[in-house]
């Protein structure tokens, strides 16, 4: 509760005060990171990244020495300053995982942060470019700047997977946790915010694609919107109707995460229901 907060506060805030030869650095670390996703969650952004800052402070001596830790608070710091907007230290700490991190999948949320940071500078089309180039790094072949050929063959590849079922199969899929999903899904609003439909619907198709494999990610019913948005537009009522309806209904097992869930509603009712 909140007075278990305060006094995680208050504890943190002291044990920070100490030098280092008068704690445990490991498990003070371990506190600032916990503190700070609690102050993420109360909505305090710049407490999150000071907490975080102490955090890789105290972490220099022996950086890289608890590989694990070490990404943990890498990470947090990079989405932190980029939520922030503070470029030069997220690049810094963006370097500092890409120098050390041990394979492609430690490396993704520092290659996500250069593209979200794209993003928040509303450099659309490049954010959208880059994600692309990211998701090649994981196997995909997708085409930055897909022709009508491109279009054909990913549109029966879709086909294929879906095996003459219809989109309403997506929602007897399981539920997964899948991080390469939020890229996919932010590649597709960038894409559609600075006008480049045929790769928004590439990338849509493949993250579809990705899901009858694999299963559902929480950020599907958020791209699904930008696929049915990009449709309703093109005049496809019928389809974009219907993966707005599977988009909606699929987020319901998402609803413990309220950013995404009203973020999926919302984008479903401005751009898919006025249709």
């Amino acid at each position: 509760g909140s007075k278990m907060e305060w006094c995680l506060y208050t504890a943190v805030d002291l044990l920070n005060s100490l030098p280092p030869d008068k704690v445990d650095v490991a498990d003070l670390i371990k506190l600032n990171l916990r503190v700070s996703k609690i102050a993420r969650s109360r909505g305090s952004p710049e407490k999150e990244n000071m907490l975080l800052r102490e955090s890789l402070e105290r972490l220099q001596p022996f950086k890289w020495n608890n590989y694990d830790q070490s990404l943990e608070v890498y990470n947090a710091v990079i989405a932190s300053e980029c939520n922030l907007g503070n470029g030069d230290s997220m690049s810094t700490a963006i370097d500092e995982v890409l120098d050390h991190a041990k394979s492609l999948q430690d490396k993704f949320s520092a290659y996500f942060a250069m593209v979200q940071h794209l993003r928040i500078s509303k450099d659309y089309r490049t954010a959208a470019h880059e994600g692309v180039k990211v998701l090649n790094m994981y196997s995909y072949n997708i085409p930055l700047q897909p022709t009508k050929i491109d279009l054909i063959r990913e549109k029966m590849k879709l086909r294929l997977a879906f095996k003459s079922r219809s989109y309403a199969s997506l929602l007897k899929l399981p539920i997964i946790e899948d991080p390469i999903f939020e890229l996919f899904n932010q590649v597709c609003w960038d894409a559609l915010f600075s006008g480049q439909p045929r790769l928004l619907m590439v990338v849509a198709w493949t993250a579809i694609r990705r899901a009858i494999e694999k299963g559902v990610e929480r950020h599907l019913p958020h791209m699904l919107v930008a696929l049915g948005t990009l449709l309703g537009k093109k005049g496809n009522i019928k389809a974009a109707n219907e993966i707005g309806n599977v988009a909606l209904t699929v987020s319901e097992n998402f609803r413990d995460n309220k950013a995404d869930y009203s973020s999926t509603r919302f984008a479903n009712y401005a751009g898919i229901i006025f249709y």
